[in-house]
């Protein structure tokens, strides 16, 4: 094995560990803000397919797989947020609904319509 392999092994095993650190640094700052309420008003819902293998016939037991993401607008004002969230969660939420946006961090918890 030429010695640029074992150099780009390294350099790809480096960056998946930094991914991972770096994950794990937001994940536990995230736990240790306080939970916030704000009145929001869902502006965007979006139901984003993954990207598979170019061939699909590779794929075609499988059901497709979404990323799935909700943009709110707080009522008082202020920049709008946007979260992935689950599917079961996303079902649920009808654009245009006004409720409650329970957040910690950056992290989305709740939603609650009115």
């Amino acid at each position: 094995m030429p010695w640029w392999w074992l150099l780009a092994l390294i350099v790809i095993l480096s960056l998946s560990a930094f991914q991972f650190w770096r994950k794990a640094q937001v994940n536990r700052w995230n736990r240790q803000q306080p939970l916030h309420s704000l009145d929001a008003t869902i502006t965007e819902l979006e139901e984003r397919p993954v990207r598979r293998s170019p061939n699909p016939d590779a794929h075609e037991n499988f059901p497709e797989r979404c990323r799935y993401f909700v943009d709110f607008q707080p009522s008082a004002g202020g920049e709008a947020r946007r979260f992935e969230i689950q599917r079961g969660i996303f079902r649920e939420l009808k654009k245009g609904a006004q409720g409650e946006l329970t957040v910690q961090g950056t992290q989305f918890v709740s939603f609650h319509p009115k």
